[in-house]
């Protein structure tokens, strides 16, 4: 009985499979007139539509667009010095396959750089077609990777005109604060403020960052068309009751700039650190500590600008000692790099004036600021800016070399320094002049030709110290008689006198001997 279900059952199956063939047989023999159908519709749509192309999507186009330009661009790139007449063709068909999405190409890596060479190579009207393209969409733009290199082309000098720049300046109003805490918009408003702004548009700008998120009061504020300055006349004008708002939020947004370096290179921020300190030392010279205890490891990023070293050594002045080693480690690593730039060299003189650890400072500054060899001691002594330091502790303070004007600052003003003013720059002093003494005996004439070189080669002669005697004892007069005995060719400055010319006919030079021989003769009557 069971073999007899076992057959029964397999025979049963076997119909279902049979059954289950033919029914996807008979659904592939249906669905074949279907396809047949649609190869005939296809080939009739095709005979209707012969000589017609399918639409390309947008992205194919901008590729399309892109390589086009690209082709442009690189005859416009590889021209020849004789062929630079036809640049203005070139920039004319790259704007006219551009003009379409001149924004959405301003963004992307490879056709950016093509938007740059436009605004280079273009003329007066080209240049002013393209930035006005871009004009409803420069804020996007300076927060872009590839499109603030654009915006920062069209903002070189000369490239954009005075209404563009303008019209720049109206779209960066109000968003100050936004643009400074993005690290590529901080760079495109950076450049904008140092090199497309009046000192009108850098006040307004300045101060919107003064108000930072209080707003209401930037309006009312701007309503009122006043003319002041500085945060304290900013707060005196907002009264007792938005004065100490204004103030708070300030501190506030300089406490988070502290934290970012990127935000603390800019310029307006250290115009705003500037003004915030100059109050605080005023009112709140706690809360004015604080904030240089918090600006002291990134103090590098301040000494490139004007208000910058004036905040680097306001900051100086109020940190305890604790917290000035921290700033001297911020900036050991570039110091010959700061002592040769126009507002860094004040920064250097200034730690030479307060910081009462003079061992530190010899190690940390005061050695590297003089050089390691003998090619960047003679760099240094010659260099308009890195010899003021030296010649600050050779001769302090004086009228003929500082006008007060400019360094008084540095000089006056409370401090948390200790030492005696006097002792702390001797002992410089005295580590300072054997490392200068050895370096004049080796380059007597570089010094007394030069106008940075010839100062500091007669203040030491003249200084009064006990190790000045090391000048007399090695000779120098006579090293500086042997050079001078020496000709030059006429190239190198002077009449000329057959062909040749004697060193005393150098104004500089005359005078730098007669000091000379007038300190000798001092010296030789006195012993």
């Amino acid at each position: 009985m069971a073999d007899t279900v076992e057959r029964t059952s397999g025979a049963k199956n076997r119909k279902d499979r049979r059954k289950s063939l033919q029914v996807k047989n008979e659904g592939k023999r249906k669905r074949g007139p279907k396809k047949e159908d649609k190869k005939r519709k296809r080939t009739d749509s095709s005979e209707k539509d012969a000589g017609e192309k399918p639409a390309k999507s947008p992205k194919a186009l901008r590729i399309e667009t892109a390589q086009e330009a690209k082709k442009l661009w690189e005859k416009l790139r590889n021209r020849k010095e004789k062929d630079k007449g036809s640049d203005t063709e070139l920039v004319a068909k790259i704007i006219d396959v551009l003009r379409d999405d001149l924004n959405g190409f301003s963004h992307r890596h490879d056709t950016a750089r093509i938007v740059q060479w436009v605004l280079k190579c273009g003329n007066r009207e080209q240049r002013s077609e393209v930035v006005q393209g871009l004009l409803p969409h420069v804020l996007s733009l300076s927060s872009d990777r590839y499109g603030r290199h654009v915006v920062m082309s069209a903002l070189t000098k000369g490239r954009a005109t005075r209404g563009e720049v303008l019209a720049i300046y109206e779209r960066f109003r109000g968003n100050v604060y936004s643009m400074c805490k993005n690290n590529l918009s901080a760079e495109v408003l950076d450049q904008f403020y140092q090199m497309n702004t009046t000192s009108a548009q850098r006040r307004e700008l300045c101060l919107e960052l003064l108000h930072g998120k209080e707003g209401k009061l930037l309006s009312s504020f701007r309503q009122k068309k006043t003319t002041a300055s500085s945060l304290e006349e900013v707060i005196a004008e907002a009264g007792p009751e938005f004065g100490k708002v204004l103030y708070d939020g300030t501190k506030a947004i300089l406490i988070g700039f502290a934290e970012k370096e990127s935000t603390v290179r800019l310029q307006i921020v250290h115009d705003v650190l500037h003004h915030f300190l100059i109050y605080a030392c005023e009112h709140d010279r706690e809360g004015a500590a604080e904030m240089a205890a918090l600006y002291a490891p990134v103090a590098i990023h301040l000494v490139h600008t004007k208000n910058g070293a004036a905040s680097f050594v306001a900051c100086l002045k109020l940190l305890d000692a604790k917290n000035r080693k921290k700033l001297i480690k911020s900036v050991q690593e570039d110091i010959r790099k700061i002592s040769e730039d126009s507002y860094g060299h004040l920064t250097i003189m200034a730690l030479y004036e307060h910081v009462d650890d003079t061992k530190l400072l010899q190690k940390a500054v005061l050695k590297p600021h003089i050089g390691k060899s003998d090619s960047e001691e003679l760099t240094t002594l010659l260099h308009r800016y890195a010899s003021l330091p030296l010649l600050n502790l050779l001769a302090p303070h004086e009228g003929r070399y500082f006008n007060p004007a400019n360094y008084a600052f540095i000089w006056t003003g409370e401090t948390k320094s200790v030492k005696d003013d006097g002792k702390r720059r001797q002992e410089l002093a005295d580590f300072a002049i054997p490392l200068l003494i050895e370096s004049v005996q080796k380059n007597v004439l570089e010094l007394l030709c030069d106008p940075a070189g010839s100062k500091i080669f007669l203040e030491l002669v003249v200084k009064d110290s006990p190790l000045i005697e090391e000048l007399w004892k090695t000779e120098i007069m006579t090293k500086v008689a042997d050079a001078l005995t020496t000709e030059l060719e006429p190239s190198e400055g002077g009449e000329e006198s057959s062909g040749k010319l004697s060193r005393y006919t150098h104004p500089r030079i005359r005078f730098s001997v007669l000091i000379c021989w007038i300190s000798l003769f001092r010296y030789t009557t006195d012993s």
